[in-house]
């Protein structure tokens, strides 16, 4: 009887146990839900987004108002971004307007590159970071020489054909999401106003924007160097001449593959032409050389100094028969480059051939100061011959000071 009693015990005990273990996962696994419900409710009401790149449950916060900032460059695209944001933010149209100094939040920079210079040097010091740089071309290089390589940067996919027009955003059969991105601190705040009037915008980190920024790069170098051949728009470039358009993106996209020392995904021809038939009314010219073919150009003459083959051989047959002696034009570029590469290697010689000396002269006066009076070992007690030593190194000391 004592053990039925025990064992009927013991069963009791488990079972209890196990009823235990089962109510405590499902009590578990329903407050796991209804946290889930919530967080997703607050994520909404906040205006966050779950960020893909990174871990579950990390958010990637966003703001869900747009910050009043600056608008410099009364142009298309200034405009629509000053109308789009109800007049809120600042407009500065004019060369002789300049930013108030005790200012806030987002300067947009909507202006031709050759202005870039002079807009930043008379950026107040501590409003620079808020620059977002807004044009066409590779800025990389320029933003390190002015010590802004961080700020925000875009790349405007959508068009706006004529000052006050609705805009076409950049969207094509395979990116029907749209084209348009930033990366930086004001990204966001971008993404927001453009989201705002209905275009689309990407929020990219550096490395991604990189690839992207060299995709719209080669997009607009090759489709104008053909499209100034034929004297033509974008959209008959891409359907007359695509085979001869699409050699040239292939040559560009390794020449800047090689280059940056990146690669890009497949399909880049195919996404290029897409985005020639959704803006096909563009007409091509080849403007602000510098910034955009002038690019590859250097790449090419920096292959060639070093005897090495020309990356993008199509495309320098055409920089070379355009109009206006554009090869001509690149070569004198490139060589006022290497001169002031020259100069600085130069200056920085003499500075270590100075301070090289300078060390020298250190050494040798401290030598002076440390090296005892000898007397002539064959008159040790000679007064004159001790005098003697003694002027010798005052002459050594004299000459190593005037050194």
């Amino acid at each position: 009887l004592s053990n039925t009693t025990t064992r009927s015990f013991h069963k009791l005990n488990r079972d209890s146990n196990l009823k235990m273990v089962t109510l405590s996962c499902v009590t578990l696994l329903i407050s796991w839900w209804l946290v889930l419900i919530c967080s997703r409710a607050t994520v909404k009401k906040i205006g966050a987004t779950i960020d893909p790149s990174c871990h579950r449950y990390q958010l990637k916060m966003t703001s869900t108002d747009i910050v009043p900032g600056a608008i410099i460059g009364g142009g298309r695209i200034g405009s629509y971004l000053y109308e789009s944001n109800g007049g809120k933010d600042l407009l500065l149209s004019s060369r002789s307007q300049t930013l108030p100094p005790n200012g806030a939040g987002p300067i947009y920079i909507c202006t031709r590159n050759n202005d870039l210079a002079a807009i930043i040097e008379s950026t107040p010091l501590e409003r620079r970071e808020d620059l977002v740089f807004l044009q066409n071309g590779i800025l990389t290089e320029f933003l390190e020489t002015k010590g802004l390589s961080e700020n925000t940067q875009a790349l405007i996919y959508f068009a706006v054909s004529k000052k006050g027009e609705k805009p076409i955003d950049g969207k094509t059969d395979l990116n029907p999401e749209g084209l348009t991105a930033a990366t930086g601190k004001w990204a966001n705040d971008l993404s927001l106003r453009l989201r705002s009037g209905g275009l689309s915008c990407h929020v990219y980190d550096k490395e991604k924007f990189e690839i992207a920024m060299l995709e719209k790069h080669i997009w607009i170098c090759a489709f104008m160097a053909v499209g100034s051949k034929y004297k033509c728009t974008v959209g008959e470039v891409e359907a007359n001449h695509n085979q001869e358009v699409r050699a040239v993106i292939a040559e560009l996209t390794h020449s800047a593959a090689t280059r940056c020392k990146l690669s890009f995904p497949p399909g880049v021809e195919d996404r290029l032409c897409a985005y020639a038939r959704s803006v096909s009314h563009f007409p091509t010219a080849l403007k602000e050389f510098e910034w955009r073919n002038g690019w590859f150009m250097e790449h090419t003459l920096e292959r060639m100094k070093v005897l090495q083959p020309d990356p993008s051989p199509l495309h320098t047959e055409l920089i070379m028969s355009a109009e206006g002696n554009l090869f001509f034009q690149a070569k004198k570029a490139f060589a006022a480059k290497m001169d002031a590469i020259s100069e600085r290697a130069r200056k920085n010689y003499e500075i270590s051939q100075e301070l090289k000396a300078y060390e020298q002269y250190q050494r040798a006066k401290q030598g002076i100061k440390t090296t005892p009076v000898v007397l002539d070992p064959n008159s040790l007690y000679s007064p004159t011959a001790a005098r003697f030593t003694q002027r010798q190194l005052q002459q050594q000391q004299q000459q190593s000071q005037q050194q």
